[in-house]
């Protein structure tokens, strides 16, 4: 009954697929505006456009939260398969398929700014940011240290220290990232 999600159970079918359509056009008009801004980066330079990659698929499940919230949908789980859809398809192509739409393919073998140094800075880029956006957890650090102490009450302060939430849909995507981005090279 917890999963259950009670407002959302008398959607129709069209409501809910027209909902999802369109979320999921949000999510192709974010990639096409990633690879332009992945582009202009990388005429700067390989580890500009790496990190820029990695940034975009850090905020990107915060983005997809918010899509998601606009979808209808019956229970928990559903709700996070549809996130973690749009989250993994955010990613692999950010990461896979936009490396190859930005680099020529005369410049794949080349020495110096070719594709092989452009998919090493890649994934060494998406192993920092993600460890580092693990670790930092600013939203943590903002209620353990600025909102727990000026707590009115003891159960105020108690749930200033509860865990930060996160989504499984995100940490999966974390690792399969990593996993579709070694197996597509």
């Amino acid at each position: 009954p917890n999963t259950v999600r009670w407002h959302d159970l008398n959607a129709r079918f069209f409501v809910k697929l027209k909902q999802r359509t369109l979320t999921a056009l949000c999510t192709v008009v974010a990639l096409i505006g990633v690879l332009q801004v992945v582009d202009i980066c990388a005429d700067y330079s390989t580890v500009a456009a790496a990190f820029a990659m990695s940034v975009f698929n850090s905020l990107y499940p915060i983005f997809a939260t918010v899509l998601i919230s606009f979808e209808s949908h019956s229970s928990e789980g559903s709700m996070q398969t549809s996130l973690f859809y749009k989250i993994a398809f955010f990613r692999w192509v950010n990461t896979a398929l936009v490396t190859e739409l930005i680099s020529p393919f005369t410049d794949t073998l080349k020495s110096g700014d070719g594709l092989i140094p452009q998919v090493y800075t890649l994934f060494f880029s998406e192993v920092i940011t993600n460890a580092l956006h693990q670790l930092s957890d600013p939203t943590g650090h903002i209620y353990r240290l600025v909102l727990a102490p000026r707590a009115a009450t003891q159960d105020e302060m108690n749930l200033s220290f509860q865990g930060t939430a996160f989504d499984l849909a995100e940490r999966y995507t974390n690792m399969m990232t990593l996993v579709f981005l070694a197996l597509w090279y």
